[in-house]
């Protein structure tokens, strides 16, 4: 209707229907053609479980900016001393969700634990044609895990995927974990779900550390993926600089922890490792031997 409006209010305002187990269909359609959707602030609360529909129709999202010192509106529940939200992304948290036609434009996300630029955490969620131009996507903290990738931090769950989806982005860890690190250019972790089709266009970066024993993974499309992935390509740089000694570091072009052969997918990728771990595997498309 032109007036301003803040979205995280308008998906929160289902949150009863949420609570009731009631589906929620929403349709964005600007009241003006080709309309640009400006100057998003994330100011739902992290409990806000997102499990409805939510249709972009192409619309361009500009001024995501979440778990950054310009943030206002009402306080998130964060982890960590980073200040910044444990699930960061234009939605939380999604269950059993269903997004589609999303366009974000560089989206500027932080995070202490779960972050993507569209999702921080899906569990059984379906993601397709969504787009991230440009940005940063940034784990920071000094405790926990770390699920960080360019759309979604962590997608789990056996009726998740992320299809015919792309981002163009910089993702980068720089905290110190207590535990696992995941870092993806698409997915940070990807557990029992499916990529299809999709595709990266940028630089995956690792500088912080984890605690002795624990596992570091960093890939093109996704850091750990323990699912399906098909159809899809990558192309830019994946490193990984991270201090003190891991248990394990995994870097691969496509994925650095992969569980299946990738079917029909191409890196072109440089990959790096300057990292110190008990067990290093590095490859052009994945970093462990099952791929």
């Amino acid at each position: 209707d032109g007036e301003e409006q803040k979205l995280a209010d308008l998906i929160g305002s289902y949150h009863s229907d949420a609570e009731a187990g009631s589906q929620v269909e929403m349709v964005f359609k600007p009241a003006v053609e080709g309309r640009v959707i400006q100057s998003v602030t994330i100011n739902g609360e992290v409990d806000e479980t997102f499990t409805g529909g939510f249709d972009g129709c192409g619309y361009q999202i500009t001024g995501l900016n979440i778990g950054q010192d310009e943030q206002t509106g009402r306080s998130v529940k964060t982890s960590g001393q980073s200040g910044a939200p444990k699930y960061a992304g234009l939605f939380a948290y999604c269950d059993g969700a269903e997004l589609k036609n999303i366009v974000i434009e560089a989206p500027q996300v932080k995070t202490s634990e779960f972050g993507g630029a569209l999702v921080g955490c899906a569990n059984n969620t379906r993601i397709e044609n969504c787009t991230v131009n440009g940005g940063t996507i940034v784990w920071d903290d000094t405790k926990g895990s770390c699920k960080l990738g360019g759309l979604v931090g962590d997608l789990i769950g056996s009726d998740s995927i992320a299809k015919n989806c792309s981002v163009s982005a910089e993702v980068t860890a720089i905290g110190t974990a207590k535990s696992t690190v995941n870092v993806g250019g698409l997915v940070g972790e990807l557990y029992s779900g499916t990529i299809d089709s999709c595709t990266f266009t940028g630089n995956v970066q690792m500088t912080g550390s984890t605690k002795e024993g624990k596992t570091i993974a960093v890939g093109g499309l996704a850091g750990w993926l323990l699912g399906t992935a098909t159809d899809s390509h990558v192309e830019g740089k994946v490193t990984n600089q991270s201090t003190g000694t891991a248990g394990k570091i995994y870097v691969g072009g496509l994925a650095g922890m992969l569980s299946d052969p990738a079917k029909d997918c191409t890196a072109e990728v440089e990959v790096q490792n300057t990292g110190k771990a008990e067990e290093i595997y590095i490859g052009q498309v994945s970093g462990n031997t099952l791929a």
